[in-house]
């Protein structure tokens, strides 16, 4: 038998692609505007001074957002969004946990946007805009795994982390945005996630 359609994560994956694509393209064309082509094409890496891209395959990347992380305390304010500091924490090990396969997210929409959403977000070099919203099984007010203890909790993104980064760990397992996924943009794809929401808390 066919597995039942789950028409609510749906919704919610095609309402975040959605947000996505909206905020990519306004950042693509402020950037444009504020910096010019010349500078994007550079900063991009294409002629010119190239912009080394972190990733949690690169040890010097994974050890320094392994210390930000470390830095988090339950009592961080948030600079935007409704979540709080150990909500974070919890929604980052379900983002990992989808990525690794242990939790079932939406399917992605097939067609051209699930491409262009994931070559901006992991290519150029723009920090992810707020407010995005995700999906539901990774939302700590709705399917997402509630807070326990929080050093156990962020403990738990560590040993992810670690998981993440093993050998044969990512299965080409896909995002529920960006689609199709290989090990590098998965390993691209878990430094720019944790980077975003520690710069949400200001670490």
């Amino acid at each position: 038998m066919c597995p039942a359609v789950n028409r609510s994560a749906q919704t919610d994956a095609t309402r975040s692609q959605s947000a996505v694509l909206k905020a990519t393209l306004l950042q693509i064309q402020v950037a444009k505007l504020t910096a010019g082509r010349r500078t994007i094409r550079r900063r991009a890496g294409f002629g010119g001074e190239c912009l080394r891209m972190k990733t949690l395959a690169r040890e010097s990347d994974r050890t320094e957002i392994l210390g930000r992380l470390k830095a988090v305390r339950p009592e961080n304010t948030h600079r935007w969004g409704r979540m709080t500091a150990h909500q974070m924490v919890c929604h980052l090990a379900d983002a990992f946990r989808l990525a690794l396969g242990e939790k079932r997210g939406p399917a992605p929409r097939g067609g051209l946007g699930p491409r262009l959403i994931k070559w901006v977000a992991l290519e150029v070099p723009l920090r992810w805009p707020p407010g995005v919203p995700t999906v539901a099984e990774a939302d700590q007010e709705r399917g997402g795994t509630p807070p326990g203890v929080f050093e156990a909790d962020l403990a738990q993104v560590e040993a992810l982390i670690a998981t993440m980064t093993a050998p044969g760990a990512l299965l080409n397992q896909p995002h529920p945005i960006f689609g199709a996924m290989s090990e590098a943009d998965w390993l691209r794809w878990g430094y720019l996630h944790v980077d975003h929401h520690l710069r949400q808390f200001g670490n």
